[in-house]
């Protein structure tokens, strides 16, 4: 406390210290910015262009979710077809995803149907 009032009894001091911590926290900030635009675009180049048109076409992948399990029986949550964004949608499901979005299986995955 005694510290605190030191600093604040001096107006240049407290003027010194409040203008190095905005450099020093400037400085953090700023790399921190530049590294989240980084990483988003580092992730967003993962992301499967088709398989996202079908998610939106089904309208989101809670939607798309329910109609593969009405479709196969088979539960699947909307975290495990969001995951298919980045990894691909499994080849058991291609056909089924065609069938409800109509997106066509070549471009869902063209490894398997070029």
């Amino acid at each position: 406390a005694a510290v605190l009032l030191y600093i604040f009894s001096y107006p240049w001091l407290f003027s010194c210290l409040v203008t190095a911590c905005f450099q020093v926290l400037g400085k953090f900030y700023f790399t921190i910015l530049a590294m989240s635009r980084l990483i988003c675009y580092i992730a967003a180049m993962g992301i499967n262009k088709a398989v996202s048109r079908a998610i939106d076409a089904a309208s989101g992948p809670t939607a798309l979710g329910m109609a593969l399990e009405a479709a196969i029986g088979e539960p699947f949550s909307r975290q495990r077809v969001s995951a298919w964004r980045r990894a691909g949608i499994p080849a058991e499901y291609v056909r089924a995803v065609e069938a409800i979005t109509g997106v066509p299986r070549a471009e869902l995955a063209p490894e398997l149907y070029a």
